[in-house]
């Protein structure tokens, strides 16, 4: 929290921000202050003007960095909206003085190491590539697809994010989209959950409003909830076809007295949440309780603070973000096994290399500048 302890209290516009602690000395984001106000002299960076996109706070990675869990952040260059460690201080590390497009990248060692612009080195990392020896996953990983890959819609957006998917659960469990096995298998599918969600859903209609959640003030509402995003949880311990919320199947007895009670809506913080208890062993995450969340407590509340589904949020029963879809006591002697994807549109390899694949996409919607 260097020159403002407080800084956690600024919202700041998640886009136009050039290429975060590598932009422009010029280059300001606007700011939502405490107050509710739009501002551009809040926040203000070590050694840079109020509004500058770089932050120096904590973050999952850099807690993750000091309890020895390895991460890797997977995604494409030339896409700042999608590469959430530019914006990141103490990952980033930018050469000084920074010089914006075509100038210094970041060269902090944290970056270096765990940040990996080629998206599809997620599918060598789990074995599929039949030129590297694969079974490098880290301990936790985001993987952000190339803009070929999205959902993004668009004209003559196409069909290729869900076989991207395709292509990423079945690697976990040792297998191709044809349903071969993999030239370099792994064992991953029995200790590790794959979350897959998106950043937005198009504008698509929901008719489902959102809940009011924001500071005590009533600031910050407007970036927190909207329309709802999809949510697929893949792991060997989730019971089969289970759908989050009350009354679906009833296979944890939710009490279905509401029609849809807090603990069952989930966000953004929850996927944090889940992650720090996990890495925590169930009890703390780097000294801080369960209920405290490791990165945002009372004192410093972020994202996965606020996640609905938690003790604190009125749900006595919730010990984690996303608990609900997990069944460890049924299926921890026991997990469910391996049932590859079928029906990709695209095969594996198209990923590792497109030019293989006649009719492969080629970014049509230019997510890359959207």
């Amino acid at each position: 929290m260097q020159n403002n302890t407080h800084c956690w209290e600024w919202f700041a516009s998640e886009n136009d921000y050039g290429f975060g602690c590598v932009s422009g000395n010029d280059v300001t984001i606007k700011e939502i202050a405490p107050d509710g106000t739009e501002t551009v002299s809040g926040y203000q960076p070590p050694g840079k003007n109020a509004g500058f996109p770089c932050f120096y706070h904590n973050s999952l990675p850099t807690l993750l960095d000091a309890a020895g869990i390895t991460w890797r952040y997977y995604t494409e260059s030339g896409m700042p909206i999608w590469n959430s460690p530019d914006l990141l201080g103490p990952i980033c590390e930018p050469a000084s003085p920074p010089g914006g497009t075509g100038g210094p990248t970041c060269q902090g060692t944290d970056y270096t190491n765990n940040v990996v612009q080629n998206s599809a080195q997620i599918l060598t990392d789990l074995g599929a590539d039949a030129s590297h020896p694969g079974c490098n996953l880290q301990n936790v990983s985001w993987v952000i697809p190339d803009g070929s890959w999205s959902d993004h819609p668009g004209d003559g957006s196409v069909d290729a994010g869900p076989s991207w998917v395709a292509a990423i659960v079945n690697a976990l469990g040792g297998y191709d989209n044809s349903g071969h096995h993999l030239p370099h298998p792994c064992s991953y599918w029995q200790n590790t959950v794959v979350l897959v969600t998106w950043d937005d859903w198009g504008g698509f209609y929901d008719d489902v409003p959102p809940p009011y959640k924001g500071f005590p003030n009533n600031t910050g509402s407007q970036f927190v909830y909207g329309f709802r995003v999809p949510l697929i949880v893949v792991s060997a311990y989730t019971p089969p076809n289970y759908i989050s919320g009350p009354c679906i199947n009833n296979q944890h007895g939710q009490d279905c007295s509401n029609a849809e009670p807090p603990q069952y809506i989930h966000d953004f913080g929850s996927i944090l949440n889940f992650i720090e208890y996990v890495f925590g062993h169930g009890g703390n995450f780097l000294g801080y309780p369960t209920y405290q969340k490791g990165i945002g407590d009372q004192n410093y509340p972020y994202a996965d603070w606020w996640a609905p589904d938690s003790s604190h949020n009125g749900c006595p029963t919730c010990v984690y973000g996303l608990s609900d879809f997990f069944d460890f006591p049924d299926y921890g002697n026991n997990p469910c096994p391996f049932s590859p994807i079928s029906g990709a549109q695209y095969q594996t390899d198209c990923f590792l290399n497109a030019t293989t694949c006649i009719g492969f996409p080629q970014d049509p919607d230019n997510d890359a500048i959207d």
